[in-house]
């Protein structure tokens, strides 16, 4: 076991050699002079800034934010990472937003490029701003505010403790041994959990040898991933990336893009995919794996997990070299998603209507969110709202609490439904959304491929309506097909079904082709 709190190990780690790569400016940095940097930060940091007001800021792959982070940190303050824009969020909405998330998190600093107008009355920096009188305070009283992603309900932030933090990181280090040689690799957005804690932070405190001495990570942005998703795997390929995550949609866009790929692509340095964020999907699983196979990927790489941002990010993940599978003899049923990390508790509670419930507890699950406590049993158990099983040791996620709907008596798991919807040929990859109509009824919504006129998109609305009927037992009361782009998501790209609901409420769709025709919703889900 390696001792030391989270900067200890980002202290140790300055005496090494390893490297921080920024892809979207073509900076390389020691570690050794990133971390200066940010002590040279925290002296400006402790002067300027009152001991209760926090830095909230909108995290970037640049050198000048990561001095931010760390050295808000090292000064013993606060730093609240600001969600980036969801995808279909207008200008005003963001502001808006992020106003509200500003003075929530009583930030006395706003440093976040793109967000003229935010918190008017805190006084707003860019990164580069930041000063360099020398003071190395080495405090563990900073704390960190992630937000959670919104994908179910509005996002709340949640606070972390550097002892926290640095317990999960450590976690996730000693589950996927980290080692010398290693590199990371990533394109997830910092102001995500996985981006920033998974990719970001365990990285640079893996960087220490006691926590196996990594030698580099490489940092891209989404963007670049969106616009061409193959840039992941070859950045990976180009600089010997041996760690990585994703969110289960991510292999689903670059499986179909590899069938194309010349000889040159070389994924033999991959040792450990994580694959989390989402439910993981064993077809998604399989599908990559085979097209990879031919640039010497292995599937033994492949490292289903499961995370969330109360838990700092790691509960579970499969350890690398290790065969992942599912709960079905026959290849199908939920993917097991490994055993718990070191310092973590998992159970299984029933709840109120007899639906398996997780619950956690562990040195890095918080204690509370901005605002409030988090809601703990006595005996110090969290509630995740997310739903499965143990067996042999191995977690097995079915879903979120949010997710059930009741359709005319049935139960139909929304989740499930809309992965298996997003196969009908026509259909964008992770672009279907299943909601409850207020009607005892549901409504899917999905974006078509290509340029598709509308009686063509008309019939695409009608085979998604017969397959979600087959597949369901229950015919959905409408069918919309959306412009591309139209469905809103997070960052890391999970659908946002409380904004969806509020956007077909208020007819801010746009033009809507519905399987009979083109109409605009009359009336908004509950």
């Amino acid at each position: 076991m390696s001792r030391g709190t989270l900067l200890d190990h980002m202290d140790r780690a300055a005496s090494g050699a390893a490297e921080v790569h920024l892809v979207r400016t073509g900076e390389s940095v020691r570690w050794s002079v990133l971390w200066g940097d940010a002590l040279r930060c925290a002296g400006w940091i402790d002067r300027a800034l009152p001991a209760d007001r926090s830095v909230a800021g909108l995290l970037q792959p640049t050198r000048a934010c990561l001095t931010a982070l760390l050295g808000t940190w090292l000064a013993g303050r606060t730093f609240a990472s600001l969600p980036a824009p969801s995808r279909g969020m207008a200008a005003e909405e963001y502001r808006e937003h992020m106003t509200g998330l500003v003075e929530l998190a009583e930030a006395g600093v706003v440093v976040a490029p793109a967000l003229e107008g935010v918190g008017p009355q805190v006084r707003r920096l860019a990164y580069e701003d930041f000063g360099r009188a020398r003071a190395a305070t080495g405090a563990e009283t900073g704390r960190l505010v992630q937000f959670t992603s919104g994908s179910t309900d509005r996002p709340g932030g949640v606070v972390l403790d550097m002892a926290q933090v640095g317990a999960n990181a450590a976690a996730m280090a000693r589950r996927v041994e980290v080692g010398p040689g290693d590199a990371f690799c990533s394109w997830l957005p910092l102001s995500h959990d996985m981006g920033l804690i998974g990719m970001g932070v365990a990285a640079f405190a893996s960087f220490d040898p006691a926590l196996g001495g990594a030698r580099a990570v490489w940092l891209s942005e989404p963007l670049r991933f969106m616009r061409s998703p193959l840039t992941w795997l070859r950045l990976a390929g180009d600089v010997g990336g041996s760690i990585t995550a994703v969110p289960n949609f991510a292999l689903d866009l670059v499986t179909r893009r590899l069938g194309a790929v010349p000889n040159g692509l070389d994924l033999s340095s991959l040792r450990c995919l994580i694959v989390g964020s989402e439910t993981v999907d064993a077809g998604t699983l399989r599908r990559f794996a085979g097209a990879a196979a031919p640039h010497g990927f292995r599937e033994l790489a492949l490292c289903p997990a499961y995370g969330l941002a109360e838990a700092t990010l790691a509960v579970t993940i499969v350890p690398p070299g290790t065969p992942w599978s599912t709960h079905a003899p026959d290849g199908g049923g939920p993917v097991a998603l490994g055993p718990v990390v070191d310092d973590m508790e998992l159970r299984v509670r029933a709840t109120a209507d007899g639906r398996d419930q997780l619950e956690i507890r562990g040195a890095s699950v918080a204690h509370s969110f901005l605002g409030r406590p988090a809601e703990h049993s006595e005996d110090g158990w969290l509630q995740t709202g997310d739903l499965g099983f143990l067996q042999d040791g191995n977690l097995y996620f079915t879903g979120r609490t949010g997710d059930r709907l009741v359709v005319r008596g049935r139960n139909i798991d929304a989740d499930s439904l809309q992965r298996r919807l997003g196969e009908v040929p026509g259909v964008r990859v992770g672009c279907c959304a299943v909601i409850a109509d207020g009607d005892d009824g549901y409504w899917v919504v999905i974006e078509a491929t290509g340029g598709r006129g509308e009686d063509e998109m008309g019939r695409l609305g009608r085979a998604v309506a017969d397959a979600a009927a087959r597949w369901s037992g229950a015919s959905p009361g409408r069918v919309y097909v959306v412009g591309r782009g139209k469905l809103p998501k997070t960052p890391s790209g999970k659908l946002q079904r409380h904004r969806l609901r509020d956007r077909l409420a208020d007819e801010s769709l746009g033009p809507v082709v519905e399987a009979a025709g083109l109409r605009r919703p009359r009336r908004g889900p509950a």
